[in-house]
Parts: structure tokens; C-alpha cells; sequence
């Protein structure tokens, strides 16, 4: 259908059908039209898998509610439909209800169990664009196959600023250049299979506490250097849809702020798809949130009253709801093909009721293996690439095939956070059946002594931890997080603080075992009480459905660890950069501004334990012959750092080589360095690899919120390259000559920043005395007006010749 058509159609309907069209219908449909032709829209988190609870919710509420089943037990049967022991007999009755009913929407003789795949805090670590997109590709593969749409949260890109958010493990990266790099791919790869894909939470969703009305003071800066360029990359990747967040940014509301949804994202970045609201985050008025630049407000059945009347009383133009309606009708034109249609009385027809021959079931139980075997390896290489070993002592890593090997904590990991991210299936392993021989028990068999093991099981593991200096103990420690809440702190759980302690204990007594510490949690936990007396450290984070088998592969050598943090791992929770920003109400000051991450702990010059970037190996790397193809650029230029990787270790393995650019003299305030570029390279033991990264000058660009635009400094940068944010191994430097005019040494600069060229404050003295100006202008400022720019003290010093000239001069040097 042509736009054309579209506008006829929209010119067709009345007023109450547009409001109406831009509402939801339920919990996570959109409302169809069948008298306009418009399907209805099915939405579903999310970015790790189908989620039961919100597909039950929407397809078989009223079905359950007409048979007399409660909202709790069918919210039992989507959290348990492939546990049936854990159900009673009702809800038993009510699963098979439910299974009748997804066969007939499914053609299929079963249920398939959804994959479930690693969140964005185990993607980003990958630092592997081509990993992201296939996780992308298979989640759009399963949401086609069930009929869903528009697959929410794909990506959060929100950052990890803050360690305690409930949703940490969501995001990618606390780097906006990674983060949006990476969240294109999860775009490009669920659009591929024909699912809309949809970026959440605009803007800077950073905290659960009291999200829905609270205000987050951030500076223009900071928004516009770290909290917007990752939604910003995934428009420029042709994302179709964007979800608008709950907080208000400087007393605006997200949903009602017209500069965030409209001078930003439709007029600067050219968005043109839907643009819908976070569920139940319009808390005014419905036509304010449309007029402000909202297409959809979710959930349903949102009533469509106040857009009727908002038009009547002009809060809101006939021009800006029939833009909505438009981009919603090419939003189902383009995406619509899989969906049921739901008419205004909420009636379903179309795709999912049709009549399946058996031709149509064999298809889909084929497009099913597909999905299974896309799936499954989509969510093993993300988390073989993704899980990070962040220590390993003495190699204590890979555990050799005779050593006794003993795992304390659960042996069924957790392999997703709590909220939008769950995912319920049977599509997983425990680590017990992916290493053979091991052993799981209690870690209360490291307290007891021989005469209390009655089975003898306590006592031959803790004296095989004693006397075998092969034996291994995994400590598993398991963390639960989620939507709706924050951390309340980053200590460990106190059964692992107990058991590590005893542990070390023992070795500081002479045990001769080695002590593996496995991370399953949300994102960093504090351990500097611990770190010394363990052995290895393995971050999983939630690892999917396929996590189990990576972290077994990785513990036994069968696959070389390559995961790198996309965070900072503090000592200590009060070294975090926000740490002092957490809000006690409804009110959070982002008081750190951009030095979020990295950033703040190398402006404060504080170690952190383990820095962004960080990544260990079981074998070693060497970078050399760095060269830049220029030394002097131009804005608009892009530059190519082209290097050789040479894996001189013992074993085939990927290394992430990462470029930081530093700025060492700058008028504005930054970063000692920042991120710019990556690239993660295979390398076959004892070879070479020769490759590059570009980037362009507008990439050493800051923000000046005072001119209100992007400024690229004249001078020299730093490009350094590293396999963590700390330690560079190689640096070049490059010259810019012609930045930003506001920011050349000229009339623009400061008195303050004057006085560090003596040459150039005399050749001004000399310009304006030649010019008949006063030279205690100059000299009274120093004094008392020192931020002053020289073309308000002398407002015709564009005509100082001999001054102008002076700058030139020293720009060119």
C-alpha cells in the first residue's frame, strides 16, 4: 500500500477511530480494524526469549476467567508449563486448556520450548557484532514462528551507570559508542527475520527506584554524550519501533517532552517509525503525550477519551494524530503479516485461526527444528564468547580432565533476570550433566570432620580439598534481580561469604585444592575481602539457556574464554562514580555527569578491581607495527589504525583489541580517554593477523552545552590501543587543524585560557593598543573576569590582524 493510500485511509476514519487506533487493546495487542483493513499487533518481551507469562496473559486470560481459574494459577501454569510437577491438578486441567490452544494457533502436534538467550550485560561482552546480530536473527525467528510482531526490548541500550539497577544486567555496556554499536546488530538481526524490533527505554532508564515519576536531573552534556547516542545508532540501523521511558528528565516528563520526542528523534535523527509508550507510563493526559510525539500508549485497553477531547480543545492538532495513525498503519503494513486481526470487539481472526493442512504442519514443525538448532547455537556462542575470566591464578584454569572436581551452590544455574527478561523453558542443562565426573555438594561438607560424614561423601571432599593440590572446588554463587527493584548493596549472599571464608581459611592452614569462584549474578559484586585467597574467577552473569554447556566447555578447556567487561568492577560499591547520586526519593541528581564508568574512576584516578575492557585469556597476545594513515586530518576525515595481532601463546583463542582516543590539552572538560572503536580477532596459535579500525574526526567530538552543539578542538589526540581501558599497549598521535572556530585559539578563547600563551597575550596588548582599544580591559579581566572571551571584552578583535595572525601561527605547530 503507498502513503497515498495511507492518507486516504486515515482521511477516511473519524476522529474516535484514530484515538482509538493509537491506544492499546490489551495487555500487548494493539487494536485492529477490520472495517479499515488494519490488523491488530501483537508485542512481546523480549530481548531474551518469549515470555509465557505476558503471551498466557494476552491470549488466554479470558478463557481461564470463563472456566473459573484464577489469575494466579494461570500465572502458575505460564511460570511451570514445562514443569508440570510443580502444578496442582487444577492447574493442571488449566495447562492442558492452554496446550489445546497453542497447538491449534501453532499447528503442531507439541508445545516447542522457547530458547532462552543471554541479556545485553553477556551480548556486550562478547564485544562481537556478528554474535549480537545471529542472537537478533534467532529471536526474530522465534517470535515469527508464535506469531508476535513487534519483539520488545530489542535492545535496552540504556547504560550501566549505576551497579544497583535491578535491570543492569539488561543493558549492553556503560560506553555509549559499545553499546550502540552492538544493539545495532540485536536490530538488524530480529528485523531480518521480518519482526519489528524495538529499542527501550528512551531516556536514561537507568534506576528502578521509584521509576515511574521520578525526575532525573541530567546535564544537556551528559544526555547528549551518554545518554542518547545508542538510541540514536540503532534509528541509524532502521530500528521500527522506540519505547519512551518512565522518568521525567529535568521536570519533563519522557512521554510529554516534545525536544526528547520530536526535536530529537524525529527532527535530528529522522525517525520515522512508532514511537510508543513504556506500560502504564502516560500518567497525564493522553492527548498530551500524541501531541508531544507518542503513536502508541500502552497497555490496553487504554481508554482514547481524552485524544477526542484534547483535538476538540487543540492541546492536540488533527495534523500530529494523523501523523500517528499513519506511522501505525505502515508499522502494521510492513509488520502486520503474521499477526491475527482483532476487531473492535476483540474478537481474533485471521492468520492464527486459520485451518492448518498437514503440508502447513510439517512446514512449521520444520521451521520448529530450525528454530531449535538456530536457537541453541545462536545462544552457545554468545555465551561461549560472552562469559569472562576475570582471574585465574597460577593457571588454575582449564581444571585437567583427573583433577577431583567439586561443585558447591546450585548445579541449575540461573539463566535469566526477574521481570520483562524471563523466560520459562525446558531448553537448558544443568552444569552437572555437562561436565562428567563432577561432583555437587553441600558447602557445609567443608565444615565437617569425619566422624560427622556418615556417608563418608563431607569428609572425602573436604580432605581431597586438604590434600590434593588438584582437587577444584566451583563456589557457585546464584543472585536473583529484576524489574521493579534495585540491589540494596553489591555484597555477596551470605552462604557464599561463609563458605569462601572457610575455604580460604583451609588454604591459609595449607590446604593444597584450588578455589574457582563463579559469578551467576546481575553485575558486580563486591570482593575485595576474598579476591587474594581464590584461585579463579568466572563471571556467567545469567548465561541462557545454553550457559551451562559454554561455562563447561570454558572450565574444561574445550573453548578458550574471550569475554571482556563492558563495565567497571569496583573494589568497593562507594568507589562507583554515582554513588553518591542514588536517589531517597522522587528526585536523582546525575551528579557525575559524563564521567560515567571508565570515565569517572580515570578522571578520579581510582583503581578500580577490575577495569572496563577487562578480559583474561588462556593464552597470550602481542600487538605491533601500529601505524595511522595520517598524522594530519581535517573535519570530516576518517582515520584507519591498522595493527598486527600475534597470538604467542600455546592455544587458539580471540583477543578484543580496543582503541581509546585522550585529548591531552582541552578547553572543555573530558575523559583521560574514551572508547572509539574494537575489533575481536580469531588468531590461531603462533600466527598473525593484520587488521584495522577506523574512526572519524568527529568521533574526538565533546558536547558544549553553551553553544549548544558538537565541538572538535584543534590540536593533537591520542590513539592508543589496548585490551582494557587501563593499560594501553600502543599509541600514535594525529594533529586536527581546522576544529570547531569557537574552540581555535583566537577571540573565542578565555582570559583565563589566554594567559597560558604569553606570547599571544602580548600580541594581543599590542592589536589592541595599534587599534585604539583600551589595555586595561584586558588587564582588569584577568583580574576579576578571567572567563571572559576576548570578543567580549574587544568586540572588534576579528579585525586584530596581528593577533589573528599570532593564533594561525600556533595552530599550526
Amino acid at each position: 500500500m503507498s502513503d497515498n493510500r495511507f492518507l486516504e485511509k486515515i482521511k477516511e476514519m473519524t476522529t474516535e477511530e484514530k484515538a482509538r487506533l493509537v491506544c492499546g487493546f490489551s495487555l500487548f495487542r494493539t487494536l485492529g480494524n477490520d472495517a479499515h483493513g488494519i490488523p491488530s499487533m501483537q508485542l512481546l518481551d523480549g530481548g531474551t526469549g518469549m515470555n509465557f507469562e505476558q503471551l498466557f496473559g494476552d491470549w488466554f486470560a479470558d478463557l481461564a476467567a470463563a472456566d473459573g481459574f484464577s489469575r494466579e494459577e494461570l500465572d502458575n501454569v505460564a511460570h511451570y508449563f514445562f514443569d508440570k510437577e510443580e502444578l496442582s491438578e487444577n492447574e493442571r486441567k488449566l495447562r492442558r486448556r492452554i496446550e489445546a490452544g497453542l497447538l491449534e494457533r501453532l499447528g503442531l502436534d507439541e508445545v516447542p520450548a522457547p530458547g532462552c538467550y543471554p541479556p545485553g550485560i553477556l551480548l556486550g561482552s562478547t564485544w562481537n557484532r556478528e554474535v549480537v546480530r545471529q542472537v537478533g536473527d534467532a529471536l526474530g525467528m522465534e517470535a515469527a514462528v508464535y506469531g508476535v510482531n513487534c519483539l520488545l526490548g530489542t535492545p535496552n541500550i540504556n547504560l550501566l551507570r549505576e551497579p544497583r539497577n535491578g535491570r543492569f544486567f539488561e543493558g549492553f555496556a556503560e560506553d555509549p559508542m559499545l553499546a550502540g554499536a552492538l544493539g545495532q546488530e540485536m536490530v538488524k538481526g530480529v528485523q531480518g527475520r521480518g519482526v519489528a524490533a524495538n529499542v527501550k527505554h528512551f531516556a536514561a532508564n537507568n534506576l528502578e527506584i521509584n521509576r515511574i515519576g521520578i525526575d532525573q536531573h541530567i546535564s544537556r552534556r551528559a544526555l547528549e554524550e551518554m545518554y542518547l547516542p545508542g538510541f540514536e545508532a540503532c534509528v541509524r540501523a532502521g530500528v521500527a519501533t522506540i519505547m519512551t521511558s518512565y522518568p521525567s528528565i529535568n521536570g519533563k516528563k519522557c512521554t510529554e517532552d516534545k525536544w526528547l520526542l520530536r526535536d530529537v528523534l524525529r527532527e535530528r535523527w529522522g525517525f520515522d517509525g512508532v514511537n510508543m509508550t513504556d506500560w502504564w507510563a502516560c500518567t497525564g493526559k493522553t492527548g498530551d503525550c500524541v501531541e508531544a510525539g507518542i503513536d502508541l500508549v500502552m497497555p490496553g485497553p487504554w481508554p482514547h477519551e481524552d485524544i477526542v477531547l484534547a483535538v476538540n480543545e487543540g492541546r492536540l492538532s488533527q495534523e500530529h494524530l494523523d501523523a500517528a495513525c499513519l506511522r501505525m498503519l505502515e508499522f502494521a503494513e510492513r509488520y502486520g503479516v503474521a499477526s491475527a486481526s482483532c476487531t473492535d470487539s476483540g474478537e481474533t481472526e485471521g492468520a492464527l485461526d486459520k485451518t492448518e493442512t498437514a503440508s502447513d504442519k510439517t512446514e512449521t514443525s520444520s521451521a520448529f527444528d530450525d528454530m531449535y538448532a538456530l536457537g541453541d547455537k545462536a545462544a552457545y556462542e554468545a555465551a561461549s564468547q560472552g562469559i569472562v575470566l576475570l582471574k585465574n591464578e597460577g593457571s588454575c584454569l582449564p581444571i585437567s580432565e583427573d583433577a577431583p572436581l567439586f561443585l558447591c551452590g546450585k548445579s541449575d544455574i540461573k539463566i535469566y533476570g526477574d521481570g520483562s527478561a524471563q523466560v520459562f523453558t525446558s531448553r537448558k542443562k544443568e552444569l552437572s550433566e555437562c561436565i562428567e565426573g563432577i561432583k555437587v555438594c553441600d558447602g557445609q561438607a567443608f565444615f565437617e570432620d569425619e566422624k560427622a560424614a556418615e556417608d563418608g561423601m563431607a569428609y572425602n571432599v573436604k580432605q581431597a580439598f586438604i590434600e590434593d593440590e588438584k582437587a577444584t572446588v566451583l563456589v557457585m554463587c546464584t543472585m536473583g534481580s529484576g524489574e521493579g527493584r534495585d540491589r540494596p548493596d553489591l555484597k555477596l549472599d551470605a552462604s557464599t561469604e561463609e563458605l569462601l571464608r572457610h575455604l580460604i581459611s583451609l588454604k591459609e592452614c595449607g590446604a593444597k585444592g584450588k578455589i574457582v569462584l563463579i559469578l551467576n549474578v546481575p553485575g558486580p559484586v563486591e570482593l575485595a575481602d576474598y579476591i587474594d585467597g581464590i584461585d579463579a574467577v568466572v563471571a556467567i552473569f545469567y548465561p541462557g539457556g545454553q550457559g551451562a554447556r559454554a561455562l563447561a566447555d570454558i572450565l574444561t578447556g574445550r573453548v578458550n574464554p574471550s569475554g571482556h567487561l563492558t563495565h567497571t568492577w569496583p573494589v568497593r560499591y562507594e568507589d562507583t562514580p554515582a554513588y553518591l547520586c542514588y536517589p531517597d526519593g522522587y528526585s536523582c541528581n546525575y551528579g557525575e555527569g559524563i564521567y560515567v564508568g571508565y570515565r569517572g574512576y580515570q578522571k578520579r584516578a581510582l583503581k578500580p578491581m577490575f577495569p572496563f575492557g577487562w578480559g583474561l585469556s588462556y593464552t597470550d597476545f602481542k600487538l605491533s607495527e601500529v601505524s595511522v594513515d595520517k598524522s594530519e586530518c581535517l573535519m570530516g576525515d576518517e582515520l584507519t589504525v591498522e595493527f598486527t595481532l600475534t597470538n604467542v601463546g600455546d592455544r587458539d583463542g580471540s583477543q578484543v583489541v580496543q582503541l581509546y582516543v585522550s585529548d591531552p590539552v582541552s578547553r572543555i572538560g573530558k575523559a583521560p580517554r574514551e572508547l572509539k572503536g574494537f575489533n575481536k580477532i580469531s588468531v590461531r596459535t603462533g600466527q598473525s593477523v593484520r587488521s584495522s579500525i577506523s574512526l572519524k574526526v568527529m568521533d574526538f567530538a565533546a558536547y558544549d552545552s553553551d553553544l549548544e552543539k558538537w565541538v572538535v578542538e584543534d590540536g593533537e589526540y591520542i590513539l592508543s590501543l589496548g585490551f582494557d581501558c587501563e593499560n594501553m599497549i600502543e599509541s600514535r598521535s594525529v594533529r586536527v587543524t581546522d576544529g570547531t572556530p569557537e574552540y581555535r585559539l583566537g577571540i573565542h578563547m578565555t582570559v583565563m585560557e589566554l594567559q597560558k600563551y604569553p606570547k599571544l597575550r602580548e600580541a594581543l596588548l599590542m592589536a589592541a593598543w595599534a587599534a585604539g582599544d583600551d589595555r586595561m580591559q584586558l588587564i582588569l579581566s584577568e583580574r576579576y573576569t578571567p572567563s571572559d572571551t576576548i570578543i567580549k571584552i574587544y568586540e572588534h578583535a576579528e579585525n586584530y590582524e596581528g593577533f589573528v595572525s599570532a593564533c594561525a601561527g600556533y595552530r599550526k605547530q
